[in-house]
């Protein structure tokens, strides 16, 4: 803070919740992933999407339906 320069080191995480719908997100997708793979239903509000990297491991995850899940990828990645 204030000019000095300190890395972040924590898992990236995120959770809204819009017209009774919850979202969460986890990990650092948005940095060089390759690849999406959808488990469930995202027009049902019920899936999980698995952001992957080129070197094939999962990099972030979102989830909606599924707050556990969510939960439990941040406590594997972090």
């Amino acid at each position: 803070m204030l000019g000095k320069m300190s890395p972040y080191s924590s898992i990236p995480f995120f959770w809204t919740r819009q017209y009774n719908k919850s979202l969460q997100y986890v990990g650092n997708g948005a940095v060089g992933f390759k690849e999406v793979h959808i488990d469930g239903d995202v027009m049902s509000g019920k899936f999980l999407a698995y952001y992957i990297n080129e070197n094939d491991k999962i990099v972030a995850v979102a989830a909606m339906g599924n707050t556990s899940a969510a939960l439990t990828y941040f406590e594997a990645l972090n």
